[in-house]
């Protein structure tokens, strides 16, 4: 009798830990995911041609003219655009835009700006 009641103590303790054991947060998984959304200026890049051209309202740059000047391969094996940016103040950025190992585009550091930053 002492027995059962020790192995039905021992049971419902392996079964409370099993209930309270945490899974692996959707959170890490969704912050990844925001992390890998490509912004309006990426997207752009990514799906027009060399001497494409637009104005894009609201990237972090400000509202800006966009021009794609050429494509290349970059020394890390990564295929890059070199995009021409002017701010509405008349400055003016040289980016390279990037496709990583994923296939999304990103913005590689800034490679010239004209904006005294």
């Amino acid at each position: 009798m002492v027995f059962r009641k020790f192995i039905c103590i021992v049971l419902v303790c392996f079964l409370a830990g099993c209930a309270s054991k945490k899974t692996a947060k959707p959170e890490l998984a969704q912050e990844q995911s925001q992390k890998d959304v490509m912004t309006a200026l990426e997207s752009y890049v990514a799906t027009s041609g060399v001497g494409s051209k637009t104005f894009i309202v609201g990237t972090k740059y400000g509202d800006v003219n966009v021009s794609i000047r050429s494509q290349y391969y970059a020394a890390s094996g990564k295929f890059c655009r070199l995009v021409d940016v002017t701010a509405q103040s008349r400055c003016s950025l040289e980016l390279a835009i990037c496709r990583d190992e994923t296939g999304a585009w990103k913005e590689a550091p800034v490679l010239w700006n004209g904006c005294g930053q």
